[in-house]
């Protein structure tokens, strides 16, 4: 069994940073004595680069730059200029790796709603983060992703953590209709119906039997009905436009009513469509096909089944308290299917199945709840691990010494002054003499007994970055270093993480900031020849542009003498906001260019439905890429002009675009 070992304490709920850590959107908010921020929504994606697609391009430009594979945040994809280039993927909320780059998109997102993680480090030990993640069924793999959090967070310097899951935070949201004791000691169920169906059964807290996923639920349902889309010869249908009429309309007891909608210049009657989540209870009978489980309360029947021995004393008071969140909480007459079917499996139980209050918010809205209603909330300090008392009392004689030793060997590299005169390289060098020093010390002094030494860091660290600040200022002079210097700071990079963690969190924002410096100017400028080439490149612009507004790249290519230009324009463009490139010409922002390039991405739309009307997949694809681009275009052109309303609208086109493509 995976073993947590930090010791637990009860915490003030005056601070609390509460993190709905969902599989496919964060969700926060923050609360300071009894004032509460707003909800907070970010995307938990990231942006990944894999091999493949890193030789594919390579191919495509001939070794004109290369790419660093791996998982990235939006900001460091960013700050790369690959945008284009990385594919957008939701965070496998298992992986300990995503899970680490998972926690540092969000802390970047943070920052454009002025909460900086890392401006609050004084405050980070009163603050306690209170996580809801998705349960599952494996106890030793759940206690495995809570230890890969609990890295992460130690990393970023926070001391108390206290975790929540989905079904127990959903199930507290519902403290209106059952009662806050009932909430604060559940004993019930929740049914989360979204794109898959969650369900499990609470006694006190999720039972790790009473948990299944099953297969079977929205994602099925929008599924089926672009089958039935079909048959009217309606195609490529946004996902998302089918969930809004299913939510607003849709019925589990096929009693849906005509209504009419326009498609692609006809009328259509989804009467159809709004009767199909009724396969959540008959999957096989609706669609012919069949599923491992075929209903949602047969799946619900064989956790209760395989639950028995636990549930046994409480199953009146669970079969009572049925909660029904998610999506699919919304369709018409669900509460009366589950009554109708779970009461025909029993038959001499009281069967309660209630829609939770505002349903598709039911996490968030528990975690709100929880930091309201808990004043004391029960939490892991992760900067001390746990030890059994015979370890304790063996350790604390020797406790006072040690704090001596180390503190004299601090103040003396400082009195000595050893960063400022040895560099980079000094300085990996003396870390590595107070890691050593630190490493022979006790588990029990290594983490409870930093404490004592934060003031001395956090001052070294003042020295470090001025030390850093001087180094910038000379490479700034001569980009060539850059590249000594980023290889300098992966190997000070790693030195530092062999730190504990309440030692080296004091340096990792300042070694953020000079990693983002050196990296900003090695994506812009990687060689002194592109340097050059960039010199060439604006001297040549400057000549041609003032011939005309838009210039052909073989001409550009032809008067620079730099070669191939395709690779490195976006580069070369960033710095002339007022010019896009288009079919490769470099175009002025004018409102009559920009007008034709609406009026041909107007032909690639009608083109596009054709195309997917009349499964010519291949060709769709490809008008549908360029449509993209066009809307690209079109976005970044009436920005500049300063018309957002417009832009916004291709920003609109391009989503309906990608979605398109996605279905293909």
């Amino acid at each position: 069994m995976t073993y947590i070992p930090f010791v637990k304490e009860n915490v003030s709920n005056q601070f609390v940073v509460a993190i709905d850590f969902g599989e496919k959107i964060f969700n926060v908010f923050v609360k300071e004595n009894e004032v509460y921020s707003g909800r907070i929504t970010i995307p938990n994606t990231l942006f990944q680069i894999s091999e493949k697609r890193a030789k594919v391009l390579k191919d495509d430009y001939k070794d004109a730059f290369s790419l660093e594979t791996g998982i990235f945040t939006k900001k460091e994809i960013e700050n790369a200029q690959l945008l284009l280039q990385a594919d957008e993927i939701y965070v496998d909320w298992t992986n300990g790796n995503q899970i680490t780059k998972s926690y540092q998109n969000l802390f970047e997102k943070l920052i454009e709603f002025n909460f900086n993680i890392h401006s609050l480090e004084d405050e980070l030990e009163n603050i306690v983060f209170v996580i809801s993640l998705p349960f599952i069924s494996d106890q030793n793999k759940y206690n495995e992703i809570l230890l890969f959090h609990i890295k992460t967070l130690r990393e970023h310097g926070v001391k108390y953590v206290s975790f929540l899951d989905h079904l127990s935070t959903a199930f507290y949201s519902q403290q209106e209709k059952i009662g806050i004791e009932q909430v604060k000691h559940p004993s019930g169920i929740v049914i989360n119906i979204s794109d898959q169906t969650s369900i499990g059964i609470l006694i006190d807290k999720p039972i790790y039997e009473g948990f299944k996923q099953i297969d079977l639920g929205l994602k099925n349902i929008v599924e089926y009905s672009q089958a039935i889309l079909r048959d009217f010869n309606i195609k490529g249908l946004k996902p998302s436009t089918l969930e809004e009429w299913l939510i607003e309309s849709g019925t589990c007891d096929n009693t849906a009513i005509s209504k009419k909608v326009s498609l692609r210049g006809r009328r259509i009657d989804i009467k159809p469509v709004l009767n199909t989540p009724s396969l959540l209870f008959s999957y096989e009978e609706v669609t012919g096909k069949k599923l491992p489980v075929n209903s949602i309360s047969e799946g619900l029947k064989v956790i209760l089944d395989q639950s028995e021995k636990k549930i046994r004393k409480k199953i009146d008071q669970i079969l009572y308290n049925i909660i029904i969140v998610g999506p699919g909480a919304l369709f018409k007459g669900i509460e009366q299917k589950f009554k109708e079917t779970l009461s025909e499996m029993f038959p001499d139980k009281q069967i309660r199945p209630m829609i939770g209050n505002n349903p598709l918010n039911a996490v968030i809205n528990g975690l709100k709840l929880y930091a309201k209603h808990e004043t004391s909330i029960n939490c892991y300090n992760i900067l001390v691990e746990q030890l059994d008392d015979d370890t304790k009392k063996k350790l604390i004689n020797e406790n006072k010494q040690i704090f001596f030793d180390i503190k004299t060997e601090l103040n003396l590299i400082k009195k000595d002054k050893i960063l400022i005169n040895y560099g980079i390289d000094g300085l990996i060098s003396t870390l590595t003499q107070i890691n050593s020093l630190i490493k022979s010390l006790p588990t029990h002094i290594r983490s409870e007994g930093t404490e004592p030494l934060r003031n001395e860091v956090r001052s070294w660290g003042k020295d470090f970055e001025k030390h850093l600040d001087l180094i910038y200022k000379n490479l700034e002079k001569n980009p060539s270093g850059l590249h000594d210097a980023n290889e300098l700071l992966k190997k000070y990079t790693m030195q530092i993480q062999t730190l504990p963690v309440s030692l080296h969190a004091s340096f990792n924002q300042i070694l953020s900031h000079f990693n983002e410096k050196i990296h900003n100017n090695l994506n812009k400028y990687q060689t002194n020849d592109e340097v050059d080439a960039l010199k060439k490149f604006e001297k040549s612009f400057s000549v041609l542009s003032k011939k005309s507004d838009i210039i052909h790249i073989d001409d550009l290519e032809k008067d620079s003498g730099i070669g191939n230009l395709l690779p490195k324009i976006t580069v070369f463009l960033s710095d002339i906001p007022s010019y896009g490139f288009l079919d490769d010409r470099i175009v002025k922002f004018r409102e009559d260019i920009l007008l034709k390039a609406g009026q041909f991405l107007n032909i690639l739309r009608d083109d596009s439905f054709r195309a997917l009307e009349s499964d010519d997949n291949h060709h769709a694809k490809e008008i549908l890429l360029q449509a993209i681009y066009y809307c690209d275009f079109l976005i970044k052109g009436y920005k500049y002009l300063d018309q957002d309303d417009i832009a916004n609208r291709f920003v609109n086109e391009r989503e309906m675009f990608n979605n398109d493509l996605k279905d293909l």
